[in-house]
């Protein structure tokens, strides 16, 4: 474990797991879904504006609806038929509705076309603006997004939704600076508003603002009292402050709380404080501190979280020893994935530790490890290939992992490598 170690060391040697401050973006794509079948209409070709908005016509409106019967049984259908009403002199209602419908099914590009050609025929239509905007922002095209919402701000500069969506596509495209610039100008409007300065304080958080984004959520807890995103906010910024006991402080009031109830990422968070109390500075290491959330990181569902809980309860690290359960996280951790986690199920069948010995086993999983990128694999599988242990023996495959185990800078397989290079004593 690490000793005399800073603790900004510490959390640069944890398992690099970026804390959730991702932005969710609520979708507005979906047509409501009702029954029924599509016919033929005749159009009025005209556009019909109410206070700068589109309003379909009777016709159109008939139209639309036969479309959204239809497309609760039949979506392809109604998409054809919603095609073929659609033309140069519809109203843009129709563009923007077969955009939706189009999205809905996936056709994102058919969606952006149809929604940009409601724009050119309504260019004040906020709902088009701002859907098409969500559009761009979730399927990551960032620039044409605020462009979007660039539109919105345009009809009106005190639009509040606008200002948050664009800071919120800003820190998605990591311009925190400029979504801070948003947030704060949507704040400056709406100074109550507590969801936007929440979005300030993950864009803050993000950028490694600590400081200030703990001003901000002081705030917050003001106005509205201590909730769960709160407090999870609040442990993140202490954990990237090192302030382990702060942390723990704000996160104790949730750790018998239901896993449903809780924020995605607070498996991510527990994992982070229970790693570093593992790891903390000789003197302050704290397992059994650590062990209720690495607990919970497991049960969250984290990979990393479950081996390092397994890990624990077979060498009775803060917890009774038990190899059993421990083998039983370890192997939930490799059936998601982890290629450590695969690794050390390999050893653990090795060894007969928690599970049945079986080396032909255990030289499967190192195998599928080093496949996947685990240098570590790569250095047990070699042994293997050299032994002839749980397979044939080969120097020549034993040569080829501890090669590649050394490519990847694993000193180990290198120096196997290297022993095998050096001339034979006489």
């Amino acid at each position: 474990m690490a000793t005399g170690m800073a603790m900004s060391e510490v959390i640069d040697r944890a398992p690099k797991f970026v804390l959730n401050t991702s932005f969710l973006i609520a979708s507005a794509l979906l047509l409501p879904a009702v029954s029924g079948a599509s016919q033929s209409t005749e159009f009025q070709h005209q556009i019909v504006l109410e206070d700068g908005h589109p309003v379909a016509l009777p016709a159109e409106t008939r139209a639309l609806r036969q479309a959204e019967y239809q497309a609760e049984t039949d979506l392809p259908g109604a998409i054809d038929a919603l095609s073929r009403a659609v033309g140069p002199d519809s109203s843009a209602v129709l563009d923007f509705a077969l955009g939706r419908m189009l999205a809905r099914a996936g056709n994102i590009e058919g969606a952006i076309a149809s929604m940009q050609q409601a724009g050119k025929k309504a260019p004040r239509y906020a709902k088009l603006w701002r859907t098409l905007g969500l559009v761009y922002s979730e399927n990551g095209r960032y620039s044409q997004a605020l462009d979007a919402f660039a539109n919105l701000l345009s009809m009106d500069p005190h639009d509040i939704d606008a200002l948050s969506l664009s800071g919120r596509t800003h820190s998605l495209a990591g311009a925190h600076d400029s979504a801070q610039r948003a947030f704060r100008e949507a704040l400056r409007f709406a100074p109550a508003d507590s969801a936007v300065r929440m979005d300030l304080v993950r864009s803050l958080f993000a950028q490694g603002s600590y400081s200030a984004a703990r001003v901000e959520l002081e705030v917050v807890r003001k106005a509205e009292g201590s909730s769960t995103q709160l407090r999870l906010l609040d442990a993140q910024i202490a954990l990237k402050d090192g302030n382990i006991d702060s942390a723990e402080a704000s996160l104790s009031v949730l750790l018998d709380a239901p896993a449903v109830s809780l924020p995605s990422a607070w498996p991510e968070t527990c994992f982070t404080l229970a790693w570093m109390l593992l790891e903390a500075p000789s003197g302050r290491r704290a397992p059994k501190r650590a062990a209720p959330w690495m607990r919970r990181a497991a049960e969250g569902n984290l990979p990393a979280g479950q081996s390092e809980y397994g890990k624990m309860l077979l060498r009775g690290d803060g917890v009774a020893a038990d190899p059993e359960h421990g083998a039983a996280w370890i192997e939930r951790a490799a059936q998601s994935g982890l290629p450590s986690a695969i690794s050390n199920l390999g050893l653990l069948h090795m060894r007969g530790e928690g599970v049945t010995q079986d080396s032909r086993r255990a030289a499967d999983l190192f195998r599928a490890a080093a496949e996947a990128g685990e240098p570590e694999a790569c250095l047990r599988l070699g042994f293997l290939y050299s032994t002839g242990n749980g397979v044939d023996a080969d120097d020549t495959l034993a040569r080829t992992w501890w090669a590649r185990g050394a490519r990847a800078g694993h000193a180990p397989c290198a120096e196997q490598l290297a022993s095998l290079r050096a001339p034979r004593a006489r």
